[in-house]
């Protein structure tokens, strides 16, 4: 079984030969320890859309720009209803775009103004490169509140705007929920079996009662949309989780990936597993179990498998979040903690 086929057997809840193990595709550079480490059966994940965008009636405007100091840049877009703006340094937004309702008024007429087409060309080319040794992820974007949150306004302007409650945080919001459904639609008609929705979510943001009034509605819309299609999706979770855990298990979400344990999250595989009984869980590694001594690692992975999958289903481990500064020496005994679990799986399921 090659490292693809059995991350798919994982993702599909049936029986792997091992418990995989993958790593993010932006992670991986040009170093020869990488092609040692895939050899060993670890899995690398591009991401990728199917989607492409087209913007009409808007100008983007790139300019150089100091915040505080520090060299960056302003990223303008320019409309016939005004313009809106956000600074970036070193890849990170530090001002958003939304700060006003007018700002929202012309992030709504951007939307509208945004043609989406099916585009295979990035799936086909991510699908080459990785082959038999790792798996594209479809990425539908977010949902609107987490698209708000995330990518326009940032958390303080947000919780700000969430609670002035003003027509035009809502307008954007549903037009945002029409683009989502479309590129859902788009994306039921392209390849690709395995899709990530790209929350970022963390529940100390929302709550249960804002979870439940603005995050399910859209995921039982959009999933109707993909699972007719015979598609498999992965929201990325990778905050904390507890107060929503038991709604994301009555969703129709194959699992949760990026889930990740205390101190990022709020959640133990124990609990992750007691909440969710169904659900795959796609578990980050906390950055901080690679420093651990080598056998002490072991015997973590161990314990971690035991918990979540003592028949070796509906768990898979991921790096996610953060490279461990000791990448080459940890990975190892990661994968090698995994393959340890091999016969154990392949002689329960000879025992059944």
């Amino acid at each position: 079984m090659t490292p693809r086929d059995n991350l798919i057997a994982a993702l599909d809840g049936t029986q792997p030969a091992w418990i995989p193990y993958t790593v993010n595709q932006e992670f991986v550079t040009d170093d020869p320890v990488w092609e040692t480490l895939f050899a060993a059966g670890l899995c690398p994940i591009p991401y990728v859309s199917t989607v492409r965008e087209e913007m009409s009636e808007v100008e983007r405007m790139i300019e150089p720009f100091t915040w505080q100091g520090r060299p960056g840049r302003r990223v303008t877009l320019q409309t016939p209803v005004g313009d809106i703006s956000q600074v970036e340094i070193d890849g990170w937004v530090q001002e958003y775009y939304l700060k006003s309702p007018a700002d929202y008024r012309v992030m709504a007429y951007i939307v509208r103004h945004t043609r989406l087409t099916l585009d295979s060309t990035r799936f086909e080319t991510a699908e080459r490169e990785v082959g038999n040794r790792g798996l594209t992820l479809v990425g539908v974007g977010r949902s609107p509140m987490q698209t708000i949150l995330v990518d326009y306004a940032g958390l303080e302007n947000f919780a700000y705007h969430l609670t002035e409650a003003f027509t035009e945080f809502y307008t954007l919001a549903e037009v945002l929920e029409e683009q989502l459904l479309e590129r859902c639609r788009l994306t039921a008609t392209g390849p690709g079996r395995y899709l990530s929705l790209l929350e970022n979510f963390s529940a100390e943001s929302w709550g249960a009662a804002r979870f439940r009034r603005y995050h399910l509605p859209v995921y039982a819309r959009m999933l109707s949309i993909l699972q007719a299609a015979g598609k498999r999706v992965f929201p990325h979770c990778d905050g904390q989780l507890a107060c929503v855990a038991e709604m994301l298990s009555d969703t129709e979400f194959a699992g949760i990936e990026s889930l990740t344990e205390p101190p990022e999250g709020d959640m133990t595989l124990a609990q992750a597993r007691a909440a969710m009984p169904g659900k795959i869980l796609w578990v980050n590694i906390n950055v901080g179990s690679y420093s651990l001594p080598p056998e002490q690692l072991r015997h973590w992975v161990h314990d971690r498998v035991q918990i979540a999958a003592p028949d070796g289903q509906r768990l898979a481990f991921e790096i996610s979040e953060d490279l461990p500064t000791n990448w080459r020496e940890a990975i190892p005994v990661v994968l090698a903690a995994l393959r340890e679990h091999e016969f154990s799986v392949a002689r329960r399921s000879n025992e059944l």
